[in-house]
């Protein structure tokens, strides 16, 4: 149900599998994965949501390596509260936060995926690196199949606390 008993556990799974000499491996894996994770978003998701203001913004080109501006400041705040918010409202009960997450990642998946849908295929990308037919079909088949996935996993996680 906590975060340090998941991965006391996950490194006990391994070593019991594999052998005890396994446990420094695991162990280095497991912060590496958590600590390059946690690097990935504080720092990533801001300068890719910076990057969006400032391409929705350029009237012209943008260059290459523009410094971030106020959009990157103003998500690191967001992505600060944010996670306080939710290590202050989960903390002690892993699984709630696992399901709050899930939930959230399958309700935002189709989304997404339209969206990015929208962007490969829009003006702004030449013709010859849009996706042909088959690909669009393909790609039209997946939001189905994801819209399909969250509604099922919403309905069945509902069953199961109604």
């Amino acid at each position: 149900m906590s975060g340090p008993q998941f991965s006391v556990q996950l490194v006990e799974l391994y070593s019991t599998t594999l052998g005890a000499w396994l446990r420094p491996i695991v162990i280095v894996a497991v912060f590496a994965t958590m600590f390059s994770t946690s690097l990935t978003v504080i720092d990533g998701y801001p300068r890719a949501l910076d990057r969006c203001v400032q391409n929705l913004r350029a009237s012209g080109g943008l260059e290459r390596d523009a410094p971030v501006g106020w959009a990157y400041w103003v998500a690191i705040a967001a992505l600060a509260v944010t996670t306080m918010l939710v290590l202050w409202r989960f903390v002690g009960n892993l699984a709630v936060m696992v399901d709050f997450a899930t939930i959230f990642a399958f309700l935002t998946a189709p989304i997404l995926g339209w969206l990015n849908l929208r962007v490969v295929t829009s003006a702004e990308v030449p013709e010859e690196h849009r996706p042909g037919p088959k690909l669009r079909a393909l790609a039209y088949v997946g939001l189905v199949l994801l819209g399909g996935t969250a509604i099922v996993f919403v309905v069945s996680r509902l069953q199961s606390i109604l």
